[in-house]
């Protein structure tokens, strides 16, 4: 559909111009979910799910209320699982960080060659919110 329909003349010998009036679109069938601006992370991390499987994955981008990651398998939704995510902090050291997640979205994504997961922190930890605070 056009983001405006044409109302044209009633009548044909009406000589009134055309009018275009634009039609507001509807807003996203899914709103935006992200409270915090994210940053770029490219990084090696591991999940381990609730049947203690571990699982490694890579970062795709972080914030203060969540964590992108590319899994090679679909992680369910809604379960509690630890996430150890392995960051540059302060630009030259590398630290670990366990955060406990939960998976609010999965989906498979053919160009990350995976599945794509959103994470949100039950709850962050201080030193993670420092090591992001670093990244800003």
């Amino acid at each position: 559909m056009l983001p405006f329909r044409v109302m044209e003349p009633l009548m044909p010998d009406d000589d009134s111009e055309i009018v275009l009036d634009y039609v507001q679109s509807a807003p996203p069938a899914v709103p935006e979910r992200r409270l915090q601006p994210r940053y770029m992370v490219r990084r090696g991390a591991m999940v381990l799910t609730p049947d203690k499987k571990v699982i490694e994955v890579r970062t795709l981008d972080i914030s203060f209320g969540g964590v992108g990651v590319v899994s090679p398998e679909a992680l369910p939704k809604r379960v509690l699982m630890l996430c150890r995510m392995n960051l540059l902090y302060r630009s030259d050291t590398d630290k670990l960080y366990d955060v406990a997640v939960e998976a609010m979205n999965c989906i498979y994504s053919a160009q990350h060659g995976g599945f794509k997961v959103g994470f949100q922190y039950r709850p962050i930890s201080p030193a993670l919110q420092e090591a992001i605070r670093a990244m800003a």
